[in-house]
């Protein structure tokens, strides 16, 4: 019994990815959509009084986001539809897995007329794209229309990121030299730089020099565009890029990669992982020091995630996988009131997170208070999700199983 929750806890954090935290089913007032925890957690119809349209929205939240009371950085996605399922799932796997960057909203604005919402000149009589020129108000309508939408309905932190590929990349890239406060970072797939001949980049170096683009951070990527437009793409790339790169006092961060090895389709994969990886280079406390995690205090981490939190200009909280961690090193080192104030704190910020729970039977445990840490350990399985109370169940068969 003397160390049964010890063991519990030391296999708990390990079973966090597995046993993700499924969110609870949608509100009535969002239109049903799939099933609890499936990527798109919500889709919104809204009309446009810019576009004189209904349009909708496909919404990925955290799978935590409905135990928890975070806010949340907006990831807005242009081709929301063919992107949705793709840059979700990514964006939940690097925050749940692997802690490096932050939990995100990813929220996918389908389309009604592409080759109008993605373009900014006007076609000429009779050529292609005759519905062409309306970017401008696209723009507008995510500023004035979607931006309210969905931090009235949802938590949002005051963080943004536009993500667009190809005449999406187009648009994300001429946002960033126009607007670029518009968002805090652009993520430019494989873009459409080609587009009117080249003209919109004639003034590129002066909108680099005067803009007003202060830590804003921008990402563009190129891959393998085939024979035919490979030259074209390849020469609005190289144009844009050098004059990024010849910027001497650049008030922005930015990267440009190009990968031969992917197609126009394939590009948007490597391109989301490389750009949000970017973005949040710093995020994860084992990216940004080199510290002996036998020796780390909670003192350190939380003086790294308030730091994160000044730089990026809204609160970046610890990952659940974090917590779990850094919680029960502080059970290891004997810092059990610290411990304890910090897995309330938790608790207060992620009260639906069944984990955090074990966490705090541990204390319990520590502090030989074994009656209370059983008690905590059936809240966990109480509050879990079947498939979570599964996980716990197994980790509790094999804590208590007889050992050698």
């Amino acid at each position: 019994m003397k160390n049964r929750i010890g063991i519990i806890l030391g296999i708990a954090f390990l079973a966090a990815a597995a046993a993700a935290q499924t969110p609870a089913p949608a509100a009535p007032e969002f239109l049903p959509t799939g099933t609890p925890g499936a990527v798109v957690s919500r889709t919104i119809e809204f009309p446009s009084k810019i576009l004189n349209e209904t349009r909708r929205l496909l919404v990925s939240l955290p799978k935590g986001y409905d135990r928890s009371t975070e806010a949340y950085p907006v990831l807005y996605l242009m081709d929301g539809a063919q992107q949705i399922e793709m840059v979700g799932a990514l964006a939940r796997a690097l925050s749940d897995q692997g802690g490096v960057i932050p939990e995100l909203i990813v929220v996918g604005i389908t389309n009604t007329d592409r080759e109008r919402d993605l373009t900014f000149e006007k076609s000429a009589p009779g050529a292609p794209m005759p519905t062409a020129g309306g970017a401008a108000n696209f723009m507008k309508m995510i500023r004035e229309e979607i931006f309210p939408l969905v931090e009235g309905r949802f938590r949002t932190a005051p963080f943004r990121i536009l993500h667009g590929h190809s005449l999406g990349g187009y648009v994300a890239s001429r946002t960033f030299l126009n607007e670029p406060r518009a968002f805090n970072a652009y993520i430019a797939v494989s873009s459409s730089l080609q587009m009117e001949e080249f003209h919109w980049l004639d003034d590129v170096e002066k909108k680099l020099r005067d803009g007003d683009n202060a830590k804003t951070f921008f990402q563009l990527t190129l891959g393998n565009e085939g024979y035919r437009t490979d030259k074209a793409f390849e020469a609005a790339w190289t144009k844009l890029t050098a004059a990024i790169a010849a910027e001497k006092k650049p008030h922005y961060a930015w990267d440009s990669r190009r990968h031969l090895g992917d197609n126009h389709g394939s590009i948007p994969i490597i391109s989301t992982y490389e750009g949000l990886r970017a973005i949040f280079a710093d995020f994860s406390f084992e990216n940004a020091h080199e510290w002996d995690f036998d020796k780390l205090t909670l003192a350190q981490v939380r003086a790294h995630y308030r730091a994160l939190s000044e730089k990026y200009g809204c609160t970046m909280e610890m990952p659940l996988s974090t917590v779990l961690r850094i919680g029960q090193q502080a059970l290891k080192q004997g810092a059990l009131e610290e411990a304890a104030a910090f897995v309330e704190e938790q608790i207060g910020l992620r009260p639906g997170a069944p984990m955090l729970y074990l966490l705090k039977a541990g204390v319990f445990q520590a502090k030989k208070d074994l009656a209370q840490a059983m008690v905590l350990i059936e809240k966990a399985r109480e509050m879990a999700t079947p498939d979570e109370r599964v996980s716990i169940d197994s980790i509790v068969r094999y804590a208590l199983s007889p050992k050698k």
